[in-house]
């Protein structure tokens, strides 16, 4: 859903706020990218802590 959003970002602006709307997309792929790695540590840690 959100990939095809980010597409449709990447897609549909043009000129001087296209590279803008790229950098905004780029920013938000890294950070959900980085709660996704987060999410993942933390479910991990539990995982070793309750053994």
């Amino acid at each position: 859903m959100s990939g095809a959003l980010v597409a449709a970002l990447y897609v549909y602006p043009t000129g001087r706020s296209r590279t803008a709307v790229q950098v905004l997309g780029t920013l938000a792929l890294l950070a959900v990218f980085a709660v996704l790695v987060v999410v993942r540590t933390g479910d991990l840690l539990s995982t070793f802590t309750l053994r």
